[in-house]
């Protein structure tokens, strides 16, 4: 440890007082290039337990004292799922697990406990007072920094630190988005301005690059000089090639050499050079194709299988599916209750641990969806053919069998592998028109009773998931319709039916129940935690909500799911549909991302005690790791070698495959809108019809005739709470009001489409409308 950390703690010694970090800095006398080793010994301070961070004042203080009354350790979770607290003395600590959910606390944090008066000094009990962070780099006038690149790709332009301090593109020194480098930010009359200094872990070593008529650009910076390694004249101005490519900081450019060219055809060329840019690509790797092409299927396939092809089962996806990993087959008890089979496509057969193919599928971490194109996890031939539920044909599957009782209680649960059959592709069309209009195709005909008991079953568990509190948020789906250069020509909106709901049902029981299974066992697994909103992010949302119905009580009770949920619902009484889409939107700002874990903490939105997921092993590696973890338990038992491998494998992923969803969802999001623009630029400057969907304090929300949503930014207006309307230019503006706007070019792209407002309203919603 440098001197930083000796000096601080002989402070610390003799200073019983607070000191916030610029006090710190100003008299440790901290150069700036110095700034990032005094932040490292602070926080290595704190996690010894020699200083104590005091959020209510954003400083520090010595916990040398005797009067400081909490201590410091690292938190831990037994096989059992109980939570505990590993002092600097060895003695240990007991905590509950919800209050390691509340504090959004993890496996090896440092914390620091307040301890509960005992008795007994080895069987104490205490409650979380903070979980250890690493503080956030102060903004000084000038300093260095380690940083990771980020880019906003809508607004075109890099930054690091939740500052977004910008990094100009002739700053940036050959670093590309996610690379990590060291940064030197400065102060200017302009603000913080950031500038690479040095490359520090180049996060890919392959790139697009685009063949202009002044030469070579990359994709991502084009204001970067590229050259070839080896001059060719072959390509064509507009090819966009993938390649490996080195940085020559003394002339400032790319020397490349290509791997691959990709594709182009206008919108397509931009969706598929912008995947590979995040590490998502159509091709695969040679030794994952080597290995594809070398995968036998057993002549006794049905060895050690159940074999239920003779089970009445069907799959229910969208329309234009090809990876089909989920079937059902239902049974009603002669007793009461239920018997339901959940059917996943058995991957982990055909995909061994740590193959070629696996290694691939964990880089990808996921499959992600753009456009019409998938650029999936595994190769095709597994998650289109071999491994895909097709109907009509014998298929490995896992299959997750529970009995449920008459009020929806699983009371048994197994897992096994099987051989099914699945008798119908159903898409979620056309059995929402079944189950909600009562509409019969010759395709449901066949099936009527199964469809019904699997919507009885559906309606039992949609119940007791909102009798548990669980957390629901309306949204439609925005669907385009494409032209033949890729760029959207419709675009439509798509309404969760009872279809969507009911596989979401099934696939949420036996995610949980396997989750159970797994954490019963001590199986090496990968769970899906979801931590409550911190204190922050609740009080940003009650200072939104305020606004629309005055004064919002007991906020924090919200660290409680169903506090949340009834809230929810009492709060957006009488709002229709529309407006409930953007209250919905405005209560999902305040949750933080659910993330893999190899252990189980709860997941909040579900209020699940733990949860995992195996339902999609075709498209998340979490999924296929899963099937890999039971399988092995169920073949060779806990303590294989390969189980040990397994074990070390998901201690090590979480973190990976919880950044690679994360990119995976950022990018499909940017994608959307860069078609929604795409389609919008069409109608620059003519005047339409557009409906009022929501209305804010300082803003208009509004969808065209033809679906494309937007906003308009409106100054010195007054908001009415009681009439949920904006009153502006002599005018009263609420929602389902049609009104004449302009589609503006924005120059905020973030913000999304903008709208311009002419003043003029065609249609009133009238009072006693229903909403």
């Amino acid at each position: 440890m440098n001197n930083y950390y000796k000096k601080l703690n002989e402070f610390f010694y003799s200073h019983n007082r607070e000191y916030s970090i610029a006090e710190l800095l100003k008299k440790m006398k901290v150069e700036s290039h110095n700034i990032l080793d005094f932040i490292d010994s602070l926080y290595k301070l704190e996690c010894d337990g020699k200083v104590y961070y005091k959020t209510t004042t954003d400083s520090y203080i010595s916990t040398h004292f005797p009067n400081f009354p909490y201590r410091c350790g690292v938190l831990q979770i037994s096989n059992r799922n109980h939570a505990y607290v590993s002092l600097n003395d060895k003695r240990k600590v007991i905590l509950s697990i919800d209050d390691v959910r509340k504090h959004g606390g993890h496996v090896g944090d440092y914390v620091y406990v307040d301890l509960e008066p005992t008795a007994h000094p080895k069987c104490m009990k205490g409650h979380i007072k903070s979980v250890i962070g690493k503080p956030e780099i102060p903004l000084i006038k000038n300093f260095t920094m380690e940083a990771t690149i980020k880019k906003n790709i809508l607004k075109d332009y890099y930054y690091v630190l939740k500052n977004n301090i910008e990094i100009p593109l002739t700053e940036l020194n050959g670093a590309f988005i996610r690379d990590k480098a060291l940064v030197s930010v400065k102060l200017t009359n302009k603000g913080y301005v950031g500038k690479v200094e040095k490359t520090l872990d180049q996060i890919r070593d392959e790139r697009v690059f685009i063949l202009e008529d002044d030469g070579w650009k990359s994709f991502e910076n084009p204001d970067c000089k590229v050259i070839l390694d080896v001059p060719n004249n072959t390509y064509e101005v507009g090819t966009r090639v993938l390649a490996k490519y080195v940085y020559d900081k003394d002339n400032n450019y790319y020397v490349i050499t290509p791997v691959k060219i990709i594709a182009k055809t206008n919108m397509d060329e931009d969706i598929v050079s912008l995947a590979e840019e995040y590490g998502f690509s159509l091709d695969f790797l040679e030794d994952t194709k080597k290995e594809m092409s070398n995968i036998i299927i057993p002549r006794r396939p049905f060895i050690k299988r159940m074999d239920l092809r003779g089970l009445p089962t069907y799959t229910i996806d969208p329309i234009y599916a090809k990876d089909l990993d989920d079937a059902i087959s239902l049974e009603k008890l002669n007793g009461g209750g239920y018997r339901l089979y959940v059917h996943i496509a058995d991957v982990s057969f055909y995909v061994k641990y740590d193959s070629a193919i696996m290694k691939e599928a964990l880089k990808r971490g996921t499959s992600c969806y753009l456009s019409h194109f998938v650029f999936p996890m595994l190769p095709s031939e597994l998650s289109d053919n071999l491994c895909s539920l097709n109907p009509g044909e014998n298929k490995f599957a896992k299959t997750f069998e529970m009995t449920l009782d008459e009020e929806g209680n699983v009371i048994d649960y197994r897992a096994y592998d099987s051989i099914i059959k699945s008798g119908k592709k159903y898409d979620y069309g056309t059995v929402n028109q079944f189950l909600e209009r009562g509409i019969l195709t010759n395709d449901i005909m066949p099936n009527i009773e199964s469809l019904l008991l699997m919507k009885e079953l559906s309606d039992l568990l949609e119940k007791k998931k909102k009798a548990r509190g669980a957390l629901e948020f309306a949204n439609k789906e925005v669907k385009f319709v494409y032209g033949v250069d890729g760029s959207a020509v419709h675009v439509e909106e798509e309404q969760r039916g009872l279809a969507n709901k009911l596989i979401e049902n099934f696939m949420l029981l036996a995610n949980e129940s396997t989750a159970k299974y797994a954490q019963e066992l001590d199986l090496p697994f990968i769970y899906r935690n979801h931590e409550p909103p911190t204190k922050e992010a609740l009080f940003r949302l009650k200072n939104v909500l305020k606004s629309y119905k005055g004064n919002v009580k007991n906020i924090n009770a919200f660290t409680q799911t169903k506090n949340m949920q009834k809230f929810m619902t009492t709060f957006t009484e009488n709002y229709s549909d529309e407006e409930l889409q953007h209250i919905a939107n405005i209560f999902l700002c305040s949750l933080s991302r659910a993330r893999y874990d190899a252990r189980s903490y709860g997941h909040y939105g579900l209020n699940y005690k733990t949860y995992a997921t195996v339902t999609s092993p075709i498209r998340r590696f979490a999924d296929l790791a899963n099937h890999m973890s039971i399988s092995e338990y169920q073949k060779n038992g806990m303590y294989s070698d390969t189980m040990k491998r397994i074990r070390e494998m998901v201690n090590e992923v979480c973190d990976y495959i919880s950044e690679r969803q994360k990119i995976e969802d950022e990018l499909e999001r940017d994608v959307n809108y860069l078609l929604l623009q795409n389609y919008a630029s069409n109608f620059y400057g003519e005047t339409i019809e557009a409906t009022v969907e929501f209305v804010g304090e300082d803003r208009i929300i509004a969808k065209t005739f033809n679906n494309i949503p937007g906003t308009i930014y409106i100054k010195k207006a007054r908001y009415i709470p009681e009439q949920r309307a904006i009153f502006y230019n002599d005018r009263i503006y609420r929602h389902g009001d049609k009104i004449e706007i302009q589609i503006v070019n924005s120059k905020h792209k973030m913000k999304g489409i903008e709208f311009l407002l002419k003043e003029k309203v065609l249609e009133r919603k009238k009072k006693n409308d229903k909403h």
